[in-house]
């Protein structure tokens, strides 16, 4: 993918990004990591469009955002937050299919295939006629993968895609979304697991008080700045 950012700002009550720029391309798997508060999952939802740009310019694949309709650019990618966002009221199954049919206008025979073969691979074949709360939280975010897969995105992003789930639980979904790398699917998330950013990301972005302190491919081997080999090693405890 091909992102370029340049003299990001955002605040709310305060400074939240400040003159961030990034150029990165060629790399199909970024990571952005920091510490709580470091301004990483706002930096992922402006890139999303979710949040609007104070000032400066992103450019994601040559989708310039603020420029001519968002609802394009955001229909070419998918987002997968910290809690799976089902609707509750519908079966793992039809939180996909609802999705085609209604946004997507995708032929209802179709739709039940593609979801019936994504939440397959995702190993919920046993699953699909089940509503969330009655599958393991595990389980749930795994279909939210599944939902963001299904309109067959440029990118997906993900926001701390286990933070709120335990180790277990944490293992069997990190699983499935390395299994997705293998298969050409582009991801830009924000993670609190190092071991996952290490085995995962092409490329980390390092953040730190709304900042970019350090970035790319082998950071996390090879750290140069004093805060980011700090960071590491409080990590690992």
């Amino acid at each position: 993918m091909d992102i370029k950012i340049n003299n990001l700002r955002k605040s709310y009550d305060q400074v939240v990004l400040d003159d961030i720029s990034l150029n990165i391309s060629s790399y199909k798997s970024i990571a952005i990591i920091g510490q709580s508060g470091c301004g990483k999952s706002t930096l992922l939802r402006m890139m999303t469009g979710i949040e609007e740009v104070d000032s400066g310019k992103i450019e994601f694949n040559k989708h310039e955002l603020g420029i001519g309709d968002i609802r394009a650019y955001q229909k070419s990618i998918s987002m997968v937050f910290q809690k799976h966002n089902l609707f509750p009221h519908l079966t793992l199954k039809d939180n996909i299919t609802m999705i085609l049919d209604k946004i997507y206008k995708m032929d209802n025979q179709l739709a039940d295939k593609k979801a019936v073969d994504l939440l397959s691979s995702l190993q919920l074949e046993d699953h699909m006629h089940k509503k969330p709360d009655q599958v393991s939280g595990g389980q749930a975010q795994r279909a939210s993968i599944a939902r963001a897969l299904a309109t067959d995105p440029e990118i997906i992003f993900m926001d701390e895609p286990t933070a709120a789930l335990d180790p277990i639980l944490t293992r069997e979904v990190l699983e499935s979304v390395k299994a997705l790398k293998s298969s050409g699917t582009q991801f830009v998330f924000v993670t609190h697991e190092l071991g996952f950013a290490r085995e995962f990301a092409d490329y980390v972005v390092f953040m730190e008080e709304g900042k970019i302190v350090e970035e790319g491919p082998h950071i996390l081997q090879r750290p140069s700045s004093d805060v980011l080999k700090h960071f590491l090693e409080n990590e690992r405890g």
